[in-house]
């Protein structure tokens, strides 16, 4: 280990802590019990809550051997790697899993200086450094135990964790206004979108610029595209969505100027499909493929690349097609409701719903539209656990359509202001993130003794550790020593002379 500063110690996790213990092998209960079951994703929040833990299916024989106190210090070893939780009152009655590893830390040893030692940069390396395994990377108890530690006087160890729980407080307080600011920027963003869908963002635009085509009369004019194969099982009812959005015609009124329009009548629709995994020679070529990553990565926005890429074999050997610029992709299946725009040439799994605008509709309107509810979109699938939109309602949809010189207008103030969000929400993840570092760095100056004064009155750590390590030595009884087994192989026969 580096140097530490004077008066501490050089030590391991090993030695300040009693002997780890591995949790109990045992299955949670759907059902309420006795005695809580702690698992490994109930430590990687930051904090436990205690209503989500689930009860054990039956109580360990030794429940002593396994029941958790108030500091405790319990490890992962499996899955969130090095993830750990000091655990401090109320406790109820409760247990820890297998894939958990306790430690206690000893007399002399304030259990809160070791849980922030274990949050802090200096032990992650050494974790990441110790872990093993392929599929699953793990620790054991044996690496946990050998990790060092720096271990200062105890009135020290009681200042440093006295002054990090008062700056990590202040940083809490100006981590959960941001996320309030956040959440109110994300209010601010649905309701431009629902503002822009309602035509309340236009209204004094619609005065000053008196329209020279009604949307009903826009509509006359365009010609309809080629119905798609399925336009006969299109859904006959009707759904209610959102002001300008439906499936079915529900009569809602408009703004002057703006009519209803059947989806299909001002847009092509086209499905996406996915060529076979099993032919490689059709994949990693030059022509994009949308997939939900892509969409969720790009949502609400234009697409230019994507994770994977198809070619011109793909897409001749499967239902697969190249869609123009500008076409606007709905996601309709599990991940529904993600929206994107086309920046260039690409294709679509299944997973979408393809529309190609006519010159009637804006794409970035018809975008908007998917994006100001949605809750909407949803209502139009069936399944509770994966929803689908399937294609009856996907051929029924209808939409506002408002005066080609007004859907301009709404897509350029919509645009505007959520450009202003944008730069907003950059500077809010930037304060968290920045927050974050900030954690890291007064973490890294308490181990390293800069946090707080040195007294010199403190009792050296040294002193502490000998008690600690005469006591360690007191409670362990030494190992009987192993008896040398004699080889039951006969030995070389002795040669005897006359």
């Amino acid at each position: 280990m580096r140097g530490v500063p004077e008066g501490w110690a050089s030590t391991t996790l090993g030695e300040i802590c009693t002997k780890p213990q591995y949790g109990w092998t045992t299955k949670a209960s759907p059902q309420e019990g006795s005695i809580k079951l702690v698992r490994t994703t109930d430590i990687t929040k930051g904090r436990i809550d205690w209503k989500t833990v689930p009860f054990c299916t039956e109580g360990p024989e030794n429940e002593e051997k396994y029941r958790l106190r108030s500091g405790d210090i319990v490890i992962s070893r499996a899955g969130s790697v090095g993830a750990s939780m000091l655990l401090q009152d109320p406790i109820p009655r409760a247990v820890f899993a297998s894939y958990l590893i306790r430690f206690r830390a000893r007399l002399g040893v304030d259990p809160r200086f070791v849980g922030f030692f274990l949050k802090s940069a200096r032990y992650w390396a050494a974790v990441h450094g110790s872990a093993s395994g392929i599929a699953l990377p793990n620790v054991n108890a044996k690496k946990l135990a050998a990790l060092d530690v720096p271990l200062p006087p105890l009135p020290e160890q009681h200042r440093i964790v006295a002054r990090i729980e008062s700056l990590f407080a202040e940083l809490d307080e100006g981590v959960a206004a941001l996320k309030r600011a956040e959440a109110n920027l994300e209010r601010y963003q649905a309701s431009v979108l629902k503002s822009g869908v309602e035509g309340r963002l236009t209204e004094q635009w619609r005065k000053e610029n008196p329209a020279k085509e009604t949307g009903q009369e826009l509509l006359a004019r365009t010609p309809v595209p080629p119905r798609p194969a399925r336009y006969r099982t299109r859904f006959r009812g009707v759904i209610a969505g959102h002001p300008a959005l439906s499936v079915g015609a529900t009569g809602l009124a408009l703004p002057d100027e703006w009519s209803w329009a059947p989806l299909v009548d001002v847009a092509r629709l086209e499905s996406g499909h996915t060529p076979s995994r099993r032919r490689p020679d059709w994949w990693d070529g030059d022509v994009p493929w949308v997939g939900i990553k892509d969409a969720r990565a790009h949502h609400g926005g234009t697409i230019f690349e994507t994770v994977q890429m198809t070619n011109k074999a793909g897409l001749a050997n499967s239902a697969a097609r190249l869609l123009p610029t500008d076409t606007v992709c709905l996601s309709r299946t599990a991940s529904v409701g993600y929206v994107v725009k086309l920046g260039r040439p690409m294709a679509t799994s299944q997973d979408f719903v393809n529309w190609i605008c006519t010159e009637a509709l804006d794409p970035r309107w018809l975008q908007i539209v998917f994006l100001a509810d949605p809750t909407a979109l949803r209502r139009f699938g069936k399944g509770s656990t994966h929803t689908t939109v399937y294609f009856p309602e996907v051929l029924s949809l209808h939409i506002a359509l408002p005066p080609l010189a007004e859907q301009r207008a709404i897509v350029a103030e919509v645009d505007s202001r959520l450009s202003d969000c944008a730069k907003q929400g950059v500077l809010f993840t930037e304060a968290q993130e920045s927050a974050s570092t900030l954690r890291q760095s007064i973490l890294k100056g308490a181990f390293e003794g800069r946090l707080v004064p040195q007294d010199p009155a403190d009792e050296p750590a040294s002193a502490l550790l000998q008690r600690i390590r005469a006591e360690s030595n007191a409670s362990s009884p030494p190992r009987p020593r192993k008896r040398r087994r004699k080889s039951s192989k006969p030995g070389p026969r002795r040669r005897t002379t006359r």
